[in-house]
């Protein structure tokens, strides 16, 4: 990965959340998905929490076109992991770093939104649905909670895909 070009880079929490992030990264053009690393599952939130602090923000400070997203459950807590970010992400980084989740957790939500396909397909669905902002799956209450970190998401993302294809 050129430490100078666009990259996102995603942690996801455990094999369940890295499934839907594959989904979703395999569901774009392989120019899109060569600007994606998904790194590996650091074995729970609090590790990913752990290793955010002293490995990725620190990659995010040296390399400004570098953005990081952590993919973890939110397990009903929603509020928490709000106030968990908003303490130990820099204010100076906060518009490239996001946290998604679940409410609950991958296989819950999978459930909830009546999707009994494997969750690399709701990855992908989760992922084109909120490029084209035409799908209620994101209004749903495993997810509305996303809303704000999502949109900002989707405009970075929006910027990535737009470049690549003037390029």
């Amino acid at each position: 990965m050129n430490k100078y070009q666009f990259a996102l880079l995603v942690v996801p929490e455990d094999q369940a959340n890295k499934d839907l992030v594959i989904g979703a990264r395999d569901s774009q053009p392989n120019t899109i998905q060569n600007k994606i690393r998904i790194e590996p599952v650091p074995g729970g939130r609090d590790e990913v929490w752990t290793a955010t602090i002293h490995d990725y923000l620190p990659r995010l400070e040296r390399y400004e076109r570098w953005h990081l997203v952590l993919v973890i459950d939110h397990d009903a807590d929603v509020p928490k992991i709000q106030q968990h970010f908003d303490e130990l992400i820099p204010q100076s980084l906060k518009s490239r770093v996001w946290v998604l989740g679940c409410r609950s957790e991958p296989e819950s939500c999978r459930s909830r939104l009546g999707r009994p396909g494997p969750l690399r397909e709701l990855g992908s669905e989760l992922f084109n649905s909120c490029m084209t902002q035409l799908s209620p799956l994101w209004d749903h209450n495993e997810l509305n909670h996303n809303k704000a970190q999502l949109e900002s998401l989707r405009k970075t993302l929006q910027n990535l895909i737009d470049q690549e294809k003037g390029s």
